[in-house]
């Protein structure tokens, strides 16, 4: 061990020391230096400890090791996880429900010619499926099913791309009769059929057994299985009182990254394909892991981790509902927005079907309506959705037309919920919606879908409030605009670029109190969001947003005063000295 060296050693928030990472020389030759590093979890082998050390069990993920550990997991969750058979029965679908078509990959030892797509309408399915989420690449390029195609479909498939066999093989294995691949079970040149079947994705996912994976790979030629070295360290030393260190390969964290800086979570649908699977089985370039509602585990890590003992980036399901439907649905939104905006679609105009199914599972849970990416549960609940923020750098708006202009579907960039950190201040969503109250009021608003989905595209919408509208110039660069000549203390953010001077106007959405705003002062404030809109000739379109806030005792000037002063008390008096007017946005 004379060539093992620390490279860093990284405190862990977990049931363990800390996290020690080492490196080697190997017998191997690569240009790759990350095949050359292996990370390590080190802790205390005590009565309490929740580890179980493992050494890498073989060279290949396609193993039969590998497949034990996965059949393990699956019979434990589906034995012993409550949490996961919740997740199903929220969805109040009929336990015998089936996409239209599935792959069909016969037993254990059927032979590959048998493999063929049936259309469950008229052939039955007997027991359940399982489901593929996949990159697909460059799209001239991914078998697919078409009308062209699809009767010899039907009699049997032929040899497909590497990611699709290794599928069919894991289907196979794990004792599965049925397999859904989105590319081979949607006919790819009929839009009537791919609204049709796009449009129940939280069914899709939701009823299915399990999740297959293709982490590591950024096309179907990639495949599922992965080499990997049989180097695996064990190493045990006593301490004084005699108990045991352990170092074993693989911590939880460094599980849930290489998951997270894969190429499969570059792309768009896969949000929603990971967020609605009640479990996964993840092919990771070293490992196989585990992610269901209740564990996370790794070959590495057998016992895995529970989910409350780390946290995710997005978490669906069960915890919907444990507080104030409004709370949770700004708190899961403010997440899913930010990283769904964050990955790429090979076609722009999926932006709002690709989240078809999490809104639809969504609306199961809360009741709110679902208006092209924006929730509609109350007024209040509804002007902090309008409020989102397009985060830099920001780009122009499509020329084919997604959603109205008030909805973030209407743009190319990356989005928060909120334009402020809320976090900044110590200040929980929670805390914000209890205090919130009103900018204007909610007279109308609507969209026309496209299809039959209601969650899907749309092809117009309308938006009217009623509130005080003020102009403001706003100038290239400039974050913090005059109003009528006046400089105040404001931020805002634009939704598209900015060449040369623009006239818009302020709408109010909503402000909320703030207790310790300053925090140098320790003054309790309030702080006020607004719509920037783009006057048309006949309606408004939404330019951008901004925030302002203001702390107790300080003097600010009259007519921004008057706008806070109607926000919160509309009187008849305050309404005709605020311009309070009836917009039109679209």
């Amino acid at each position: 061990m004379s060539h093992l060296r620390c490279n860093s050693l990284l405190p862990r928030n977990l049931d363990v020391a800390s996290s020690l990472q080492c490196s080697w020389p190997e017998r191997v030759v690569t240009q790759d230096p990350a095949e050359l590093t292996q990370k390590f979890l080190l802790g205390k082998n005590t009565a309490n400890s929740k580890i179980s050390v493992q050494q890498v069990p073989s060279g290949s993920t396609e193993s039969e090791a590998s497949f034990s550990f996965v059949s393990r997991a699956l019979a434990h969750c589906l034995e012993c996880h409550t949490e996961c058979r919740l997740k199903a029965s929220q969805r109040n679908e009929r336990l015998a429900w089936y996409p239209t078509r599935l792959i069909d990959v016969g037993g254990p030892a059927a032979k590959r010619s048998g493999v063929k797509i049936i259309e469950t309408a008229t052939s039955l399915p007997q027991g359940p499926y399982l489901t593929l989420s996949h990159c697909w690449g460059t799209p001239a390029t991914v078998f697919k099913l078409t009308s062209f195609n699809k009767s010899n479909l039907l009699q049997s498939l032929p040899i497909l791309p590497p990611t699709f066999e290794d599928a069919i093989c894991c289907t196979q294995r794990l004792g599965i009769r049925y397999l859904w691949v989105d590319c081979i079970c949607i006919l790819q040149d009929s839009l009537k059929d791919w609204e049709k079947e796009s449009s129940p994705m939280a069914s899709v996912y939701g009823n299915s057994l399990c999740t297959l994976a293709a982490t590591a790979s950024c096309n179907s030629q990639g495949g599922l299985f992965r080499k990997r070295s049989k180097f695996g360290l064990g190493i045990c030393a006593e301490d004084e009182d005699d108990t045991m260190l352990l170092v074993s390969e693989g911590a939880a964290n460094e599980m849930l990254s290489d998951i997270e800086r894969a190429p499969l979570q570059k792309r768009g649908w896969v949000l929603q394909e990971r967020l609605l699977s009640r479990r996964m089985i993840h092919f990771t370039r070293q490992q196989l892991v585990w992610q269901c509602e209740e564990l996370n585990a790794c070959e590495a890590l057998p016992d895995g981790f529970s989910v409350s003992s780390i946290k995710l980036p997005v978490k669906l399901g069960v915890k919907i509902g444990s507080r104030a439907p409004d709370i949770d649905l700004l708190e899961a939104w403010d997440g899913i927005l930010s990283r769904y905006t964050s990955a790429s679609l090979t076609r722009r105009s999926d932006l709002l079907p690709a989240l078809s199914g999490i809104a639809t599972h969504l609306q199961k849970l809360t009741g709110a309506a679902y208006l092209a990416g924006i929730w509609n549960l109350h007024p209040e609940s509804f002007l902090m959705h309008l409020g989102w923020r397009s985060e830099p750098p920001i780009a122009h708006r499509s020329r084919e037309y997604r959603a109205p202009s008030w909805s973030w579907a209407s743009t190319e960039n990356r989005i928060k919920l909120f334009p402020f950190e809320y976090d900044r201040y110590f200040y929980t969503i929670e805390m914000m919606s209890l205090n919130v109250a009103a900018g204007s009021k909610v007279i109308r608003a609507d969209v026309v879908p496209v299809s039959k989905d209601p969650h899907g595209s749309v092809s117009a919408g309308m938006l009217i409030l009623e509130g005080p509208l003020n102009e403001i110039v706003v100038r290239p660069g400039i974050k913090n605009p005059d109003l009528n000549g006046t400089s105040l203390g404001m931020e805002i953010f634009l939704d598209e670029p900015l060449s040369t001077e623009k006239t818009l106007f302020t709408l109010p959405l909503y402000h909320y109190y703030v207790p310790h705003l300053d925090l140098e002062l320790g003054d309790d404030g309030t702080e006020l969001i607004f719509l920037l809109l783009l006057r048309g000739d006949e309606n408004y379109t939404r330019y951008g947003v901004g925030r302002w806030f203001w702390t107790d005792g300080v003097n600010y000037p009259d007519i921004w005063d008057k706008i806070v002063t109607t926000c919160s008390n509309p009187s008849d008096e305050d309404y005709k000295f605020s311009n309070r007017k009836e917009v039109h946005i679209v």
